[in-house]
């Protein structure tokens, strides 16, 4: 069998040191060691500029280093990205634009000449066509998006190469991805026997999964993707290998879209922006505050490559215009917005973090209207009190049970074919177990996901 196996590492950029540090050692280090142990093995990876950083200030000047060492080996692919892995769909397409200026310059000045990034990885997947054409307008030869893009309930094929308006068009396959994230790590020949009974030697399956399953939400779990790795039965490549391989190829049509599957009655990208949320109708006029102020400043500098200057003999102004706009790049993470939802994901902690670097844009540009600075602080209070009332009102509780209550996803639902009974069971147990686990942790967004795996599960062996 033919795998690409595409991983996706971040952390916010206001994570706590401790928690970084456990991800590093529990998952990203033992996936790095796996692959330079294994030189056969070949993985895609998503990590963008914000961890690069991360890691520079945190003792994980080691994995960047692993990252080149594979980079230069050519086992690992590196896909460009957004720098702080803001929402996409929900900033202006300048500010799109910068976001991936931003994070090709900073990860070229760690990892060096190598960096040579073929494809695009849009955050969480979210797919518009204003994304599109910025990812074609620099010049990346692919993008990798999720099945919910496929329109008109579109079966996802194996063996071809989708492409559409010139650029190929790479698909994760939704229930395989589920399948290896949910698995049970002791019966690991069973998941090699599985994969290869269900695709032949003329397919790609191509999964995408995130990096922190492998270790540290699933402990010990790293050690199926050495299973894997060290199985002769399945051969792993690199996406951008996929067109030296595969000839046959199919144009088609795309649709607004990102990894979450909608319930019925909820709009795309509800997670991260409702309407009906008044928490994320004040995020969003924060942000919106802080990047008019920054685009508005008579200290602009227009230079997107300024990163990898030397600013030491920059103006005073422009200097601190200058930091105010590296904090904006960060400040518009997409976590604050996602985990403000209660659907289910909540995190008072990267809500009021968020902010709170919203506010300080504000505070910290040097020709900031005083309006404008106490309009951000006004908001910045309201965000935080309005989420700790929701807290004590146990509001936050009322909207996970209500949102855990609401129909089953329905748009996009898996159309593959039906499970024998016998094995349908099993699947159905481990992403129960899995789903209750992870709620019990706290693990929200993860639970969610395996929700909603028993969701489609449920829908296509009941059609």
């Amino acid at each position: 069998m033919n795998w690409v196996n595409y991983i996706y590492i971040y952390q916010p950029p206001t994570q706590k040191k401790d928690i970084l540090e456990k991800v590093m050692d529990q998952s990203y280090r033992p996936i790095l060691n796996l692959l330079l142990e294994n030189p056969q093995s070949h993985i895609n990876i998503n990590v963008n500029a914000g961890l690069i950083e991360m890691f520079s200030r945190n003792n994980g000047d080691d994995i960047i280093e692993k990252l080149k060492a594979l980079l230069n080996r050519g086992q690992i692919e590196i896909s460009e990205t957004s720098a702080y892995q803001a929402f996409l769909p929900m900033i202006p397409k300048d500010e799109i634009k910068r976001q991936i200026q931003r994070n090709h310059s900073i990860m070229k000045s760690f990892l060096g000449d190598n960096y040579q990034p073929q494809g695009f990885f849009s955050p969480s997947m979210a797919y518009t066509d204003t994304i599109f054409n910025i990812v074609k307008e620099f010049g990346y030869k692919w993008i990798i998006l999720d099945e919910n893009v496929l329109k008109d309930r579109y079966i996802l094929k194996h063996d071809r190469i989708y492409t559409h308006d010139g650029l190929n068009i790479f698909i994760r396959d939704r229930a395989q991805s589920f399948k290896i994230m949910s698995y049970n790590i002791d019966n690991n020949q069973e998941l090699i026997t599985d994969l290869n009974k269900t695709f032949s030697q003329e397919e790609f399956l191509i999964t995408a999964i995130d990096g922190e399953t492998f270790g540290h939400h699933r402990v010990g779990y790293e050690r199926i993707l050495f299973y894997i790795y060290n199985s002769n039965k399945i051969n792993s490549y690199l996406l951008s290998d996929i067109p030296d391989i595969i000839d046959k190829k199919e144009e088609i049509q795309l649709q607004e879209s990102s990894w979450i599957l909608p319930s019925k009655n909820e709009r795309i990208f509800e997670r991260w922006y409702s309407k009906n949320n008044l928490i994320q109708k004040k995020q969003y006029e924060l942000l919106n505050l802080a990047i008019k102020t920054i685009q508005g400043s008579k200290y602009r500098i227009d230079d997107p490559q300024i990163v990898n200057k030397d600013i030491r003999n920059i103006k005073t102004s422009e200097k601190t215009w200058l930091q105010s706009r590296y904090l904006l790049d960060e400040a518009m993470y997409q976590d604050q917005f996602f985990f403000s939802s209660a659907r289910p994901a909540w995190s008072m902690d990267l809500i009021e973090k968020g902010a709170y670097l919203l506010s300080e844009v504000v505070r910290l540009t040097p020709d900031a209207d005083k309006f404008d600075k106490n309009k951000s602080r006004k908001l910045y209070q309201d965000i935080v009190l309005t989420g700790i009332k929701w807290q004590k009102e146990n509001t936050i509780t009322k909207m996970v049970k209500q949102f855990f209550e609401d129909e089953r996803p329905e748009q996009g639902e898996s159309l593959a074919p039906k499970l024998s009974h016998e094995e349908y069971l099993k699947v159905l147990k481990r992403l129960t177990i899995n789903m209750k686990n992870s709620a019990k942790a706290e693990d929200y967004d993860i639970a969610q996901s395996f929700k909603e795996r028993i969701n489609e599960l449920k829908k296509n062996q009941e059609s």
